[in-house]
């Protein structure tokens, strides 16, 4: 699980629905109020959407090969892929690809566990997630590598590493970082110029939050390109690795729903608060009434 620390109100909200996307392809749920919404949040949608064609014959990653890794339908999976989606193994792969080109990481011998959703009222798309394991084990705490694609196009919404540290480390706020990310700034710009993370030039970095998952640190910038495009970079402030990427796509699908649900919500807090003075009034008009 990843934790967030916002340094200032409001920061922090687009790396918490990112990350938690692409650890645990939930959607951060907590952001909304779970007394007046918990019925609606995480359940599948079935949301009218259009896409568009996916790419065709997409260049691999440059010295990418492709390893000895299993795919497996994720057994915690309630959904079955429908006819749209690309199929499991393609997917695999696509995010497989991917977690060579942000991390290098080599998949052979891994078990990549698929998981399909038809999207949900926090994010109305259909996706793929895997969560790549290497041995039997299968608990939080096991290192691994995670991705989420659309499940019809195959673009990419986001891939993280975890890791488990040998050394015991302080988790909390760094405020001197806060207050001065440049050493990650210049990390984040010279890794979206190398990856293309905002598909042209990087215009702006600047610093979004502070958290950890397990027990390993972290930093999360905020990436805007010169097209308006925007990624979200997390490093270990451990020793600077890279530990996850969300792309513009997750966030295009991911904040207008958020903002529409976030009126839904204001405008239901207003008629309870309604409904409430109401309530008191009748109840003042009752007294009243018995007191004359």
């Amino acid at each position: 699980m990843n934790t967030t620390y916002p340094h200032k109100k409001g920061a922090g909200k687009a790396a918490l629905a990112a990350l938690a996307m692409i650890a645990t392809s939930a959607l951060l749920f907590g952001y909304f109020s779970q007394s007046v919404l918990a019925a609606d949040l995480g359940k599948p949608q079935a949301v009218p959407t259009s896409y568009a064609p996916a790419p065709a014959g997409a260049a691999l990653p440059a010295g990418y090969q492709k390893a000895d890794y299993a795919v497996a339908a994720d057994p915690l999976a309630s959904e079955a892929a429908d006819a749209q989606a690309i199929p499991m193994e393609e997917a695999a792969e696509l995010g497989a690809q991917a977690l060579w080109e942000l991390f290098g990481a080599d998949l052979g011998g891994a078990t990549v566990y698929m998981s399909y959703c038809s999207g949900t009222e926090t994010f109305p798309r259909a996706f793929w997630s895997g969560d790549v394991r290497f041995g039997s084990s299968r608990t939080p705490q096991d290192p691994g590598f995670s991705f989420s694609l659309d499940a019809v196009t195959g673009e990419r919404f986001g891939a993280a590493q975890s890791r488990i540290l040998s050394v015991e480390l302080d988790l909390g706020l760094d405020a001197a970082l806060a207050e001065n990310p440049q050493e990650y700034l210049d990390l984040a710009r010279q890794l979206a110029a190398e990856k293309n993370l905002v598909h042209g030039q990087v215009e702006a970095v600047s610093y979004n939050c502070q958290g950890y998952s397990c027990n390993d640190p972290d930093i999360t910038l905020n990436v805007l390109g010169t097209n308006g495009e925007k990624a979200l970079v997390t490093f270990s402030r451990y020793d600077q690795q890279l530990k996850g990427v969300g792309y513009d796509a997750e966030r295009r699908i991911r904040e207008p729903a958020l903002e529409k649900l976030d009126q839904e919500l204001e405008k239901r807090i207003e008629a309870a608060r309604a409904a409430a003075v109401e309530s008191l009034a009748a109840y003042l008009r009752a007294g009243r009434d018995v007191a004359f």
